[in-house]
Protein backbone atom coordinates (compact mmCIF):
# COMPACT_ATOMS: atom_id res chain seq x y z
CA UNK A 1 0.00 0.00 0.00
CA UNK A 2 1.34 3.43 -0.84
CA UNK A 3 1.66 5.95 1.98
CA UNK A 4 -0.65 8.55 0.41
CA UNK A 5 -3.39 6.17 -0.68
CA UNK A 6 -6.92 6.64 0.50
CA UNK A 7 -7.97 3.38 2.08
CA UNK A 8 -11.45 1.88 2.30
CA UNK A 9 -11.92 -0.51 5.18
CA UNK A 10 -14.21 -3.41 4.26
CA UNK A 11 -15.42 -5.55 7.18
CA UNK A 12 -17.83 -8.40 6.59
CA UNK A 13 -19.26 -11.60 7.92
CA UNK A 14 -20.92 -14.54 6.18
CA UNK A 15 -20.15 -13.57 2.59
CA UNK A 16 -19.05 -15.98 -0.11
CA UNK A 17 -15.59 -15.69 -1.64
CA UNK A 18 -17.16 -14.51 -4.92
CA UNK A 19 -19.15 -11.77 -3.11
CA UNK A 20 -16.01 -10.59 -1.31
CA UNK A 21 -14.00 -10.48 -4.54
CA UNK A 22 -16.76 -8.56 -6.33
CA UNK A 23 -16.94 -5.93 -3.58
CA UNK A 24 -13.15 -5.72 -3.39
CA UNK A 25 -12.90 -5.14 -7.16
CA UNK A 26 -15.56 -2.41 -7.10
CA UNK A 27 -13.93 -0.59 -4.20
CA UNK A 28 -10.29 -0.92 -5.19
CA UNK A 29 -10.03 1.90 -7.71
CA UNK A 30 -9.32 4.80 -7.01
CA UNK A 31 -8.91 3.54 -3.44
CA UNK A 32 -6.96 0.83 -1.75
CA UNK A 33 -8.97 -1.68 0.27
CA UNK A 34 -8.21 -3.29 3.60
CA UNK A 35 -10.52 -6.19 4.28
CA UNK A 36 -11.32 -7.84 7.56
CA UNK A 37 -13.54 -10.77 8.46
CA UNK A 38 -15.73 -9.82 11.40
CA UNK A 39 -16.49 -12.20 14.22
CA UNK A 40 -19.63 -10.16 14.95
CA UNK A 41 -22.67 -12.43 15.05
CA UNK A 42 -26.25 -11.15 15.07
CA UNK A 43 -28.96 -13.80 14.81
CA UNK A 44 -31.34 -11.33 13.11
CA UNK A 45 -28.78 -10.34 10.48
CA UNK A 46 -26.43 -13.23 9.70
CA UNK A 47 -24.60 -11.30 6.95
CA UNK A 48 -22.93 -7.99 7.72
CA UNK A 49 -21.05 -5.53 5.52
CA UNK A 50 -19.34 -2.45 6.92
CA UNK A 51 -17.68 -0.10 4.42
CA UNK A 52 -15.66 2.82 5.74
CA UNK A 53 -14.86 5.45 3.12
CA UNK A 54 -11.91 7.82 3.71
CA UNK A 55 -13.80 10.85 2.39
CA UNK A 56 -16.76 12.93 3.52
CA UNK A 57 -20.35 12.18 2.55
CA UNK A 58 -21.19 14.87 0.04
CA UNK A 59 -21.55 15.36 -3.71
CA UNK A 60 -17.78 15.09 -4.12
CA UNK A 61 -17.91 11.48 -2.89
CA UNK A 62 -20.16 10.50 -5.80
CA UNK A 63 -17.82 12.27 -8.25
CA UNK A 64 -14.68 10.70 -6.74
CA UNK A 65 -16.16 7.22 -6.42
CA UNK A 66 -17.94 7.56 -9.75
CA UNK A 67 -21.68 7.36 -10.29
CA UNK A 68 -21.36 4.30 -12.55
CA UNK A 69 -19.34 2.48 -9.89
CA UNK A 70 -21.86 3.57 -7.23
CA UNK A 71 -24.70 2.16 -9.36
CA UNK A 72 -22.83 -1.14 -9.83
CA UNK A 73 -22.11 -1.34 -6.10
CA UNK A 74 -25.79 -0.78 -5.27
CA UNK A 75 -26.77 -3.57 -7.66
CA UNK A 76 -24.21 -5.94 -6.13
CA UNK A 77 -25.45 -5.15 -2.61
CA UNK A 78 -29.10 -5.58 -3.66
CA UNK A 79 -28.17 -8.92 -5.21
CA UNK A 80 -26.41 -9.98 -2.01
CA UNK A 81 -29.58 -9.22 -0.08
CA UNK A 82 -31.79 -11.00 -2.62
CA UNK A 83 -29.60 -14.13 -2.47
CA UNK A 84 -30.21 -14.36 1.29
CA UNK A 85 -33.97 -14.54 0.86
CA UNK A 86 -35.80 -13.73 4.08
CA UNK A 87 -32.58 -13.74 6.07
CA UNK A 88 -31.57 -10.27 7.07
CA UNK A 89 -28.49 -8.33 6.10
CA UNK A 90 -26.90 -5.47 7.99
CA UNK A 91 -25.08 -2.81 5.97
CA UNK A 92 -23.13 0.10 7.42
CA UNK A 93 -21.75 2.84 5.18
CA UNK A 94 -19.40 5.20 7.04
CA UNK A 95 -17.99 8.39 5.55
CA UNK A 96 -15.14 10.20 7.32
CA UNK A 97 -15.26 13.97 7.01
CA UNK A 98 -15.33 16.80 9.53
CA UNK A 99 -17.88 14.57 11.27
CA UNK A 100 -18.36 10.90 10.46
CA UNK A 101 -21.68 10.13 8.75
CA UNK A 102 -22.97 6.57 9.17
CA UNK A 103 -25.87 5.02 7.26
CA UNK A 104 -27.26 1.86 8.81
CA UNK A 105 -29.52 -0.49 6.84
CA UNK A 106 -30.89 -3.51 8.65
CA UNK A 107 -33.47 -5.30 6.57
CA UNK A 108 -35.05 -8.65 5.84
CA UNK A 109 -37.06 -7.11 2.99
CA UNK A 110 -35.42 -6.82 -0.46
CA UNK A 111 -37.52 -3.83 -1.53
CA UNK A 112 -36.78 -1.77 1.60
CA UNK A 113 -33.09 -2.62 1.37
CA UNK A 114 -32.99 -1.47 -2.27
CA UNK A 115 -34.88 1.75 -1.55
CA UNK A 116 -32.55 2.58 1.32
CA UNK A 117 -29.51 2.18 -0.94
CA UNK A 118 -31.08 4.32 -3.66
CA UNK A 119 -31.91 7.08 -1.18
CA UNK A 120 -28.31 7.42 0.04
CA UNK A 121 -27.54 9.50 -3.05
CA UNK A 122 -30.96 11.11 -3.54
CA UNK A 123 -31.09 12.59 -0.04
CA UNK A 124 -27.62 14.15 -0.22
CA UNK A 125 -28.93 17.76 -0.25
CA UNK A 126 -31.26 17.20 2.71
CA UNK A 127 -28.61 15.40 4.72
CA UNK A 128 -26.00 18.05 3.95
CA UNK A 129 -28.49 20.64 5.26
CA UNK A 130 -28.90 18.63 8.49
CA UNK A 131 -25.16 18.20 9.06
CA UNK A 132 -24.16 21.73 8.02
CA UNK A 133 -21.54 23.14 10.40
CA UNK A 134 -23.84 26.10 11.18
CA UNK A 135 -26.55 23.70 12.43
CA UNK A 136 -24.44 21.00 14.04
CA UNK A 137 -23.15 21.48 17.60
CA UNK A 138 -19.39 22.06 17.45
CA UNK A 139 -18.47 18.98 19.50
CA UNK A 140 -20.27 16.48 17.24
CA UNK A 141 -17.93 13.83 15.85
CA UNK A 142 -20.46 11.34 14.38
CA UNK A 143 -23.98 11.49 12.93
CA UNK A 144 -25.92 8.26 12.59
CA UNK A 145 -28.72 7.78 10.09
CA UNK A 146 -31.35 5.04 10.10
CA UNK A 147 -33.77 4.19 7.30
CA UNK A 148 -37.47 4.71 8.03
CA UNK A 149 -39.26 1.76 6.37
CA UNK A 150 -42.69 3.36 6.72
CA UNK A 151 -41.85 6.68 5.06
CA UNK A 152 -39.04 5.32 2.86
CA UNK A 153 -36.53 7.96 3.88
CA UNK A 154 -33.37 8.45 5.88
CA UNK A 155 -33.67 10.20 9.22
CA UNK A 156 -30.97 11.38 11.61
CA UNK A 157 -31.04 8.92 14.50
CA UNK A 158 -28.50 10.74 16.67
CA UNK A 159 -25.37 12.82 16.70
CA UNK A 160 -22.60 11.99 19.14
CA UNK A 161 -20.54 14.74 20.75
CA UNK A 162 -17.77 14.67 23.31
CA UNK A 163 -20.07 14.06 26.26
CA UNK A 164 -23.50 14.43 24.70
CA UNK A 165 -25.95 12.68 22.44
CA UNK A 166 -28.10 14.92 20.26
CA UNK A 167 -31.45 14.32 18.54
CA UNK A 168 -32.68 16.12 15.44
CA UNK A 169 -36.04 17.79 16.19
CA UNK A 170 -37.75 20.51 14.12
CA UNK A 171 -34.64 21.12 11.98
CA UNK A 172 -32.50 21.53 15.08
CA UNK A 173 -29.98 19.36 16.99
CA UNK A 174 -30.95 19.22 20.66
CA UNK A 175 -30.01 17.27 23.75
CA UNK A 176 -33.14 15.30 24.69
CA UNK A 177 -34.51 16.02 28.16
Amino acid sequence: MSQNAQVIRLRYSWLSQGEIETLFTLLSDPFEVVEEVSEEVDDSYPSMINMEFPIAYDKTFFKTFGIDRWERMKEVLKNLKWRRGKKGIKLLLRFFGPATVTFSIKSEDDRTFGKALDMVEYFVDIILFQIDAKRLPSDVREIKYEFDKENLRWYPDKALGNNAEYSYVNDEWIIPQ
